[in-house]
């Protein structure tokens, strides 16, 4: 009720649509990147990855709400006097934030783009950005039953969140397929952690040239319930198989 009081006093006699929006620039004197209907978050670290992914770790704002691991968050970020906004999906899970108070994005700067070339430049460590509250359907579903994961390319972000979550929560057979090209695989070594800490869990690394069928590796005798993020094509096929063979699909 109050805020539909302040926006039309705003638009009344301050002639701007909302009183948040006409405050802004004040409150960026006090708390830099403040803005409405957005949460501030702190660069802290950033590292270049292989295959020219970034790795971008960021501290939220204390009133943002913790994500369900496989979720993704919009980024703004000014760069050159404008705001640019994107949607990344968080790479880490949620007992990390809620451990360091740190999320973590894998991005992948792509030079025609408008945004993501100029990340590297336009994030800084200690600089503030803004990310919007967490959302998103593709999340682990059922943990009482064998799963495989299907990732291609920068598709292995979600699934990095939900494996470092879920792993220890089933003792049931868990499967990475992760498609890349040959020296664009990213966090092989925290894969390999996860497989040394679950039996349960195994994980191959393929290019599309090692293997021009993308579900060759699927086990269809385990029934397992499959999740699958890469390009539309990727999914497709995936989605195709899972179809013919019944199997639960998400993506």
């Amino acid at each position: 009720m109050m805020t539909q009081v302040l926006n039309q006093f705003s638009k009344w006699f301050l002639h701007h649509q909302s009183f948040a929006g006409y405050i802004e620039p004040i409150m960026q004197t006090f708390k830099p990147a403040w803005r409405a209907n957005l949460f501030r978050a702190q660069v802290a670290e950033i590292n270049e990855l292989n295959g020219s992914f970034l790795s971008v770790l960021l501290k939220p704002s204390k009133h943002w709400q913790a994500h369900t691991a496989g979720q993704h968050i919009s980024l703004t970020v000014e760069i050159n006097g404008r705001l640019l906004t994107r949607v990344f999906t968080v790479a880490s899970s949620p007992e990390q934030f809620k451990t360091t108070g740190l999320v973590r994005l894998l991005i992948k700067t792509n030079e025609q783009g408008r945004f993501t070339h100029l990340l590297s430049g336009a994030l800084r460590v200690g600089e503030w950005c803004n990310i919007s509250a967490p959302s998103g359907e593709f999340v682990y579903k059922n943990t009482q039953k064998a799963a495989t994961f299907i990732a291609g390319g920068s598709g292995i972000t979600p699934m990095l969140a939900m494996l470092s979550e879920h792993l220890k929560n089933t003792s049931q057979k868990v499967s990475l397929i992760y498609f890349a090209k040959a020296t664009e695989h990213q966090c092989v070594d925290e894969l390999s952690k996860l497989a040394g800490d679950f039996s349960h869990f195994s994980f191959l690394l393929l290019t599309r040239e090692q293997s021009g069928d993308i579900t060759r590796n699927i086990n269809v005798w385990e029934n397992p319930d499959i999740y699958c993020c890469g390009p539309a094509g990727f999914m497709k096929t995936v989605s195709d198989f899972a179809k013919k063979h019944n199997l639960n699909y998400y993506q």
